[in-house]
């Protein structure tokens, strides 16, 4: 068969399986594995490298959602994250930069370059002490007070990618929600960290900087927040961070960019070429040092607003409330995103905004739907939905068939 007709052939089924599934396009998750943290193991198991990680040593931390964007991970594999899409007639799930390479106008309407990067992360692993200053580096023998904690994400920046050692292009916002936990999850309570203490000065920051993997004085710089279900926040390009050992709901602009500042928190780096390499591919990536780093990707008036929280900080807002459950917004300014919280044995109709691409999510045995859309997009839906358990059944469109 020709190229062409191939093409046809797909874009034909493409358009079948949205008029027979009013709209909707059906998704196998896309895990990303990382080697920079752990999980709790509520996407996968991903708590233990040694039992967990694959041939590169990565634990599935992520779910990519309706992603068109390949993880740039230190050591690549093809199409990891790309979202994958079950169409009629094909043999395997089509990616859905094959989709829309066919059928951009029919699925993304006008708006393919306004879609944005959604995951949901599973931060977590063992509890660990924080390599303090004094032990130059080892954790072994540390009689400090230091409370032992379940590490962050490593402490790190997104403000565009390392070209020859300077920034090029714009960096990453991101914003968060943190959902309730899955049912049978036990409660646990958690902190993040995100930006740094007012007045701190680039000195301290490059001098922490400097100590990658010997000890973990940079996660001191951070503020500290309690995590809050039913809340977020925003992360503005060039703001330090560390997200905290929690399921989080993100959603960004579509690259993945980022430079680590610290390395995992109390897990120091004892062997001197290993720590090197790692500053090299994970920090510095053709950076000459790390006080030229800092000046590229680190903005310090952002990220030591004295008000910080005040700036970035955002409660759910309620839509919608009534016997069924209630309706919340959860992402808001550059990005939108609601979550709807159903009763057992209630029924919701959500009549999609014909303004905007629509992605829907369920959160296993939560009776939570989250939703995320775009400022501008296209599309109508109007379906009734019941929760389901089935953490692997989501759906994403502009939902209009042709």
């Amino acid at each position: 068969m020709s190229s062409k007709a191939t093409t046809t052939t797909r874009t034909e089924n493409i358009l079948a399986t949205l008029l027979a599934n009013q709209g909707l396009l059906f998704a196998k998750p896309s895990l990303v594995g990382r080697h920079t943290y752990l999980g709790r193991n509520i996407l996968a198991p991903n708590s233990n490298i040694l039992e967990h990680g694959d041939d590169r040593g990565y634990v599935p931390v992520e779910w990519w959602i309706g992603s068109l964007v390949s993880a740039g991970n230190p050591v690549l594999k093809p199409n990891e994250g790309i979202a994958q899409f079950h169409i009629h007639n094909e043999s395997k799930p089509v990616l859905l930069t094959d989709i829309v390479a066919v059928a951009e106008r029919q699925v993304m309407g006008i708006y393919l370059h306004q879609w944005p990067l959604i995951k949901v992360l599973d931060i977590g692993g063992s509890a660990v002490t924080p390599v303090s200053p004094e032990k130059g580096g080892s954790k072994h023998n540390d009689t400090s007070t230091r409370p032992a904690e379940v590490p962050p994400i490593p402490a790190h920046v997104h403000n565009g990618y390392i070209c020859n050692g300077c920034a090029c292009g714009h960096g990453k916002l991101e914003a968060y929600f943190f959902p309730p936990l899955p049912t049978n999850t036990p409660a646990f309570e958690a902190t993040t960290r995100l930006g740094v203490k007012p007045n701190t000065t680039k000195e301290t920051l490059v001098r922490c900087m400097r100590c990658f993997g010997i000890n973990d004085t940079m996660y001191d710089q951070l503020n500290v927040f309690p995590v809050q279900p039913f809340s977020g926040w925003t992360i503005e390009c060039g703001v330090i961070h560390a997200p905290g050992p929690y399921p989080t709901f993100e959603v960004q602009l579509p690259q993945d960019d980022g430079n680590l500042l610290a390395w995992q928190l109390g897990q120091g780096l004892p062997d001197a070429v290993g720590r090197q390499e790692e500053l090299e591919r994970s920090m510095l990536k053709s950076a000459a040092n790390e006080a030229q780093l800092f000046d590229e990707v680190v903005n310090l008036s952002l990220t030591s607003d004295p008000d910080f929280m005040e700036q970035f900080y955002h409660p759910s807002l309620l839509l919608d409330s009534g016997g069924w459950g209630r309706r919340l917004q959860t992402f808001f300014n550059r990005f939108y995103g609601e979550a709807i919280e159903i009763k057992a044995g209630q029924r919701y109709v959500r009549k999609m905004d014909a303004s905007r691409v629509q992605v829907l999510d369920t959160v296993a045995c939560t009776d939570l739907l989250c939703c995320f859309s775009l400022s501008l997009a296209v599309g109508s839906l109007s379906r009734p939905w019941t929760p389901t358990t089935n953490l692997a059944r989501w759906w994403c469109g502009p939902a209009t068939a042709p």
